[in-house]
This record gives structure tokens, sequence and C-alpha cells, in this order.
């Protein structure tokens, strides 16, 4: 499979792990074709960030889910290591405006800890909830333990959480 910049944002395609190596190593060229997709958005977000307005930025979202193609790869050199490069290449644009949302899936959250990228590259934690509809106490629990203190949110739910669940799990933006 040969990638270009033109396919590397095809959802559902997987990366070997040879490719996933090349994408993550800086200088080479499937790491310089995914910086140019990433230069794409740059114009826009700058636009905003000229008008004042933040922007809640969710990229490589659910990150610990192996749906797509930059998701399901935990550890150091990992998905987190393709969030980092982002929020490295963004800043180094002199982005300033974006509230960085980390984001995970309600799935295999004893292992989210593989996936955060460190304090310093996220604003927010977020969750998504489809699996279970609603997140339960032991992913609350996760998410409050990987997010050391940040805000954790509800990204995307299968339901809307209910008034008692808000209460037993107050935490939640």
């Amino acid at each position: 499979m040969s990638l270009t910049p033109a396919s590397l944002y095809g959802v559902l395609g997987r990366l070997s792990d040879s490719q996933w190596s090349r994408l993550v190593t800086g200088g080479t060229s499937l790491n310089a074709a995914f910086r140019n997709r990433l230069a794409e958005a740059v114009p826009y977000l700058r636009q905003l960030q000229n008008a004042g307005v933040p922007v809640l930025w969710r990229p490589i979202h659910e990150m610990n889910d192996g749906w797509s193609w930059w998701a399901g790869r935990p550890g150091a050199n990992g998905s987190r290591r393709l969030y980092q490069i982002t929020y490295d290449y963004h800043r180094a644009q002199g982005l300033t405006n974006l509230v960085w949302v980390w984001n995970v899936k309600d799935v295999s959250m004893g292992s989210v800890g593989e996936y955060w990228p460190g304090a310093a590259y996220a604003d927010v934690a977020s969750l998504d909830v489809w699996a279970k509809m609603e997140p339960s106490a032991s992913d609350y629990q996760a998410m409050l333990a990987v997010a050391g203190g940040k805000p954790i949110s509800l990204a995307e739910v299968g339901r809307a959480p209910s008034p008692a669940l808000l209460d037993a799990q107050p935490r939640w933006t």
C-alpha cells in the first residue's frame, strides 16, 4: 500500500508497523506527508486565532480503539506520539488559541495510560462513550487518574447521562 498525503486520511485503513514507524519518525517522507496534511488546517486556525476565537481541538480522537488508521497503538511511539507530533506542529505554527482535548473511547479503559500524551500536551481529557452508552464508575476513575487534575469531559455519548450518574461522577464537564 502506497501512502500519499491524499491517502493518509483514509480513516478505515491500517498502517503496517514499518509505515507507522516512518510516520512518527521526523524526516521521513511519511512524516512529511502527515505534517503537510496538518498544514492545511493552519490558515483556518490562524484566522480564528486572529479573530480571538478559542478552538476546542480534538485530533487523533478515540486513539485507544483500533477502528481508524491512527488508533489502537499503545506506548511511547504509538498513537500518543502522533498526538504529540500534532501538538508540537501546531504550537510551532504559533497557534495559541487551541484548547487541546485528548480523547479515548470506552474500550480497554485499563490501558488508557498507555495513550496519555502527558500533561503538557492536553488541556482536557475526554471520553467517548459508545460501547457502554454511559460511563461506568471505573471509566470515571480511569479518566480522573490519567488526567491528573485536568478537566475530564464526556465528548461523545450514546445517551445523555442521568442526573443520578452526574451526581455520582461530578467531575465530568
